[in-house]
């Protein structure tokens, strides 16, 4: 037995199936930079700069960031956790498809260790 259903105009809004002709909603895709910067701009402890020069000012910090992590130092993100470089050593591995032996080269890697403060702050509320 089957059932046959009507789908209203909003089910096929929400499954993607639309008239033709008609316009499908756009996705503004909203970066974290973005978002910083607006709050940057519209907060008046920082004399309400304009979004350019927030966005400057957040770009400038995450570049500063990514050049201290590619020098190999430590950044630490008062109560959030620390972001550090680990190098890897040689290891042997294989090719789960093939079976094939092969050794993996060593490797710099980032790491984050969040603060004991944050993880228990998430577990609680």
């Amino acid at each position: 037995m089957t059932i046959n259903r009507k789908r209203s105009a909003a089910s096929d809004k929400i499954l993607g199936k639309e008239k033709v002709g008609s316009k499908k909603p756009t996705r503004k895709n909203i970066s974290s930079v973005d978002i910083l910067a607006t709050d940057i701009a519209n907060n008046p402890e920082f004399g309400s700069p304009s979004k350019l020069v927030a966005n400057l000012l957040v770009n400038t910090v995450l570049e500063t960031i990514r050049q201290k992590l590619l020098d190999g130092e430590h950044i630490s993100l008062p109560g959030i956790g620390k972001i550090h470089v680990i190098q890897t050593n040689e290891r042997n591995g294989r090719n789960p498809s093939t079976g094939e032996k092969l050794t993996i080269s060593s490797k710099r890697k980032l790491r984050f260790a969040p603060y004991t403060s944050i993880k228990k702050d998430l577990n609680t509320k």
